[in-house]
């Protein structure tokens, strides 16, 4: 019998992280493993769930077989999600995802194709509140796949309650308040997108359009004190704000800089996110033990996550009076020429 380690990663449960990692250790010869990625959300236009697998091989090294295309999907799976409040159950269709503007980015498994299992909203239509169950049948008799959670409702941002930021300075802060609309969003992003016009200061340029993304908040719980609230709170630094903008536009090459305003986001997530994160944070640290724990939802000895997200969005807020004049006069940001 061969121990076996085989890394896989988790992208974008959210927004939480870039990208998270779990290891496995594989220690039965000859049993596939079902990877598992669904996180979905009311309002998307399309639901996607990747489905893959890992298994050991006593005669192919793990990095060879993670370029054969046999080896990371299943051939004849069948991937459903039944509403286990309305008995409605909904096939969805395996696509190739590069297809769909999706390309997996290059590393150690093979890119192309890049098979995920995909259905249209007007098909499957969310809402929150639903409680839902993945099942995956990989043919040959093998055991069912199953996982479930609860949709969640879309979150609520009350403030800013106006399109405009005042006052917002070096040395203020700015408070951004929502309603999660559901005891089932556990977990947080903050995110606030600057947009803005550059013109280079050469002959025949044009003006370009361009925004830039800041995560004040990551992966915030909700605290013991904060349970049963129809509102959270955060308070976001001014002077952090401004020096992320002044370290992230390129000031190499002179230009003429607008500001448009400021789109703030929101991005809840549902149980079965916090609980990852929970138990995957819990081990990090110079203090840990090389083995972080793994968290899953997946049943019949799958790994992966199955979970709800949301966001609430105000766009478009623009920056007035003191807030405009540290963008412009500051000192983090005064040399980017806004005007």
């Amino acid at each position: 019998m061969r121990i076996l380690k085989i890394s896989f990663y988790i992208l974008g449960l959210l927004i939480f992280s870039n990208s998270c990692s779990n290891e496995l250790d594989l220690t039965a010869e000859w049993k596939d493993i079902p990877i598992v990625y669904g996180v979905l959300q009311a309002n998307a236009p399309v639901h996607y769930i990747r489905v893959e697998k890992a298994f050991l091989d006593p005669e192919t090294g793990p990095l060879v077989l993670a370029k054969e295309v046999d080896s990371l999907y299943y051939q004849d799976a069948t991937v459903e999600i039944l509403n286990l409040d309305s008995g409605q159950k909904f096939t969805l269709e395996k696509v190739d995802a590069i297809l769909e503007g999706l390309p997996r980015e290059e590393g150690v498994f093979a890119t192309d194709p890049n098979y995920i299992y995909k259905i249209d909203a007007s098909q499957m239509p969310l809402s929150g509140g639903e409680n839902l169950q993945l099942q995956i049948n990989r043919g040959e008799n093998k055991e069912l796949i199953t996982a479930e959670t609860v949709i969640i409702p879309p979150l609520t941002i009350t403030r800013p309650v106006i399109p405009t930021i005042r006052g917002w300075t070096n040395t203020v802060k700015q408070r951004i308040s929502w309603k999660p609309n559901s005891d089932d969003t556990q977990i947080f992003d903050i995110e606030f997108i600057f947009k803005y016009d550059e013109k280079v200061n050469t002959p025949g340029s044009s003006t370009v359009s361009k925004e830039i993304s800041w995560f004040p908040i990551k992966n915030r719980k909700i605290s013991d004190e904060e349970k049963g609230s129809a509102q959270l709170n955060n308070e976001i630094s001014g002077a952090s704000f401004y020096q992320f903008i002044g370290e992230t536009i390129n000031n190499d090459v002179p230009a003429i800089r607008a500001s448009k305003g400021i789109d703030i986001v929101v991005h809840g997530g549902g149980r079965e996110i916090e609980r990852f994160f929970t138990i995957t944070l819990a081990n990090s640290g110079i203090t840990s033990s090389q083995d972080v724990p793994v968290f899953t939802n997946i049943s019949g000895g799958g790994q992966g996550i199955f979970s709800a997200k949301s966001i609430g969005r105000f766009n478009n807020i623009q920056l007035e009076l003191d807030a405009r004049d540290s963008l412009l006069n500051g000192r983090f940001t005064k040399d980017l020429n806004f005007q």
